[in-house]
C-alpha cells in the first residue's frame, strides 16, 4: 500500500503529464463542441465552480473522463482535478464542482486571481485518448 505522499506525487505526475500530452494532442486536434456549462462564468476567488457537460459517447470501462482546473500565466500554482470512472453511457450529463480546497496545488483558501483553464480529457488504461472540451474562465477579487 502506498503512503499518502506517494499518492500525491503519483496524482501530480499522472495530471501534470495528462495536461502536457493532452495539450499537444489538442493541437493537432480540435475539442469535440458540446453543452459544456460553468458556473459562474466570472467567479471570485472564494467561489466553488461547477462544471456541467454531456458527453456524447460512451465511457467504456477501463476509461476515465479527467476535469483538470488549472491557473495559466501568473497563476501556474493553481491545481484541482476530479475524475469519472467508466463505464457509463453515451449521452450522459455529468456535474463536477471544484472548491478552494479541491486544490492539489495552490494555498485551497482561494483560487488565484487570474486566468484559470479547465480541460475536460478522456483516458483509457492511463494513456490520452481525446480532449473533451476546454474553457478560460478568470477569478476576480471579491468586491
Amino acid at each position: 500500500m502506498r503512503s499518502s505522499a506517494g499518492r500525491l506525487v503519483l496524482k501530480l505526475t499522472l495530471v501534470f503529464g495528462l495536461i502536457a500530452v493532452s495539450s499537444v494532442a489538442s493541437a493537432l486536434a480540435a475539442p469535440t463542441a458540446l453543452d459544456l456549462k460553468i458556473t459562474p462564468a466570472a467567479p471570485y476567488v472564494d467561489e466553488n465552480v461547477r462544471v456541467a457537460f454531456t458527453d456524447t459517447r460512451s465511457l467504456p470501462s477501463g476509461s476515465e473522463i479527467t476535469a483538470v482546473l488549472f491557473g495559466t500565466g501568473v497563476c501556474d500554482g493553481s491545481l484541482a482535478a476530479k475524475s469519472i470512472k467508466g463505464p457509463k453511457a453515451a449521452g450522459r450529463r455529468f456535474s463536477l464542482s471544484f472548491g478552494p480546497s479541491d486544490q492539489i496545488v495552490g494555498s485551497g483558501v482561494e483560487w488565484c486571481q487570474g486566468k484559470a483553464k479547465i480541460k475536460i480529457t478522456e483516458s483509457r488504461n492511463e494513456s490520452f485518448v481525446r480532449t473533451i472540451a476546454q474553457h478560460t474562465i478568470r477569478f476576480s477579487a471579491k468586491p
